[in-house]
């Protein structure tokens, strides 16, 4: 996929970049949409996630026949950290620390979990927060 494809102006405009391509990894700050744009426009990027403390924008390559005709799927995650307002709601927020290998980064992968209708619980939902 290209980034002149998505629908970026969906993402936080500034925060951290974690871009998968064909060839490399790229993890770093980015201040504006358009130095986005400007870094990626001539890569094939396989994921893209865009991120600030409080949402995450990402697009990822896809071959699934739950999403047949689209070449990628994009996603927008804003839901609140804090386990405390989110338990009210029956909501629960798992944080996970990770490292990326390229640059030593460190990211916090934000898992939110919900209970179905029949009681299981389920993900509903994920997004990455610089630690």
């Amino acid at each position: 996929m290209k980034a002149h494809k998505l629908e970026l102006s969906k993402a936080p405009s500034c925060g951290d970049m974690l871009a998968y391509t064909r060839r490399e990894v790229i993890f770093h700050p980015y201040t504006s949409i358009d130095d986005v744009m400007d870094e990626l426009e001539d890569k094939e990027l396989l994921e893209l996630h865009l991120f600030d403390d409080s949402k995450e924008y990402r697009a990822i390559v896809s071959e699934s026949k739950r999403f047949a005709g689209k070449e990628f799927i994009e996603h927008v995650a804003d839901f609140e950290a804090d386990t405390n307002e989110s338990e009210s709601a029956g909501e629960y927020v798992y944080t996970e620390k990770c490292v990326i290998e390229k640059g030593g980064g460190r990211l916090d992968v934000l898992t939110k979990f919900k209970y179905s209708d029949n009681g299981m619980l389920v993900a509903d939902d994920h997004r990455l927060r610089k630690e």
